[in-house]
């Protein structure tokens, strides 16, 4: 099996990876609390400062960068050229906690709302929600099992999530409306129901975090729970694994030719604001 190799070190959580204009972008959530990115030659650079959490990023069809602020439940924008982030959304009135997102090529942005604040509330059930580039904003699925990563097909006709206290990837029909159809599962990693309870969750094998598409139709899937990272298909095969240096976050597939695995790592037990890290391996299958 192969190991994937450290390209960046010293980040408090790493979130929300994409591959974009030749670059690796993520969020540094509770660290920096700000968006970097990494080129070619491992140099990381400043984006911009979200002061509550940044999460997930995506892009306008103009090149703006969209970045999810969890804590205060607000989709913000930093320019072509920019380091502000300025607000777009304020989803309060229809989300908890928001976390990743995904940004189809109308500009259609996807969020997940995990549904309570760990920590502070009582785990409950959350949702995804559609911000459309005019600003109408709707609750497209329900009852979601914490909603984490988000990935888009190509042909632009399905959203996959993953449900990380659901043990499952689900995928729904994009409508033209840019709504959702009925939630579907893509693939489930046991046989055991769906909880709210963590000291259940942490003994399972698989709590699915971050997720990237390849060509070939099978999903990466991060897991904070063991210093791996799987790539599963749709008849409950498992595709390739790759060994990382502590537990999986979130990955990309990215590089000049799409083969680099980009993952992001952090021990949910050390938060300290420094052992997060970028690793990197390559894999055979390009991503899309």
């Amino acid at each position: 099996m192969r190991k994937s190799s450290v390209i960046a070190e010293g980040i408090g959580w790493p979130e929300g990876l994409r591959w974009y204009e030749n670059l690796l972008w993520f969020s540094d959530t509770y660290g920096t609390r700000k968006v970097h990115t990494i080129n070619s030659s491992r140099t990381m650079a400043d984006i911009g400062y979200v002061q509550n959490a940044p999460g997930g990023l995506g892009w306008t069809p103009n090149g703006d960068l969209l970045v999810v602020s969890m804590e205060d439940t607000t989709l913000m924008q930093i320019s072509l050229g920019g380091t502000r982030a300025v607000v777009v959304s304020d989803l309060s009135p229809h989300a908890t906690c928001l976390n990743d997102m995904v940004v189809d090529a109308k500009g259609n942005a996807y969020i997940g709302d995990i549904g309570f604040n760990f920590g502070l509330d009582e785990p409950a059930k959350g949702a995804i929600l559609l911000v459309t580039p005019d600003g109408d904003i709707k609750v497209v699925a329900e009852d979601l099992y914490l909603p984490n990563g988000l990935i888009i097909s190509p042909d632009g006709e399905k959203l996959i999530v993953a449900e990380t206290f659901g043990g499952r990837l689900s995928i729904f029909e994009i409508q033209e409306t840019g709504s959702l159809g009925e939630r579907k599962t893509f693939h489930s990693f046991d046989d055991e129901p769906p909880a709210m309870d963590m000291e259940i969750l942490m003994s399972r094998p698989v709590m699915p975090d971050g997720i990237c598409l390849n060509a070939e139709g099978g999903v990466w899937v991060a897991n904070p729970l063991q210093p791996l990272i799987t790539c599963v298909n749709r008849d409950g095969e498992v595709l390739d694994e790759v060994i990382t240096s502590q537990p999986s976050i979130a990955c990309v597939l990215g590089g000049s030719d799409r083969k680099t695995l980009y993952v992001s790592t952090g021990d949910m037990s050390q938060q300290d604001g420094t052992s997060g890290k970028i690793e990197a391996a390559d894999v055979e299958s390009s991503g899309v």
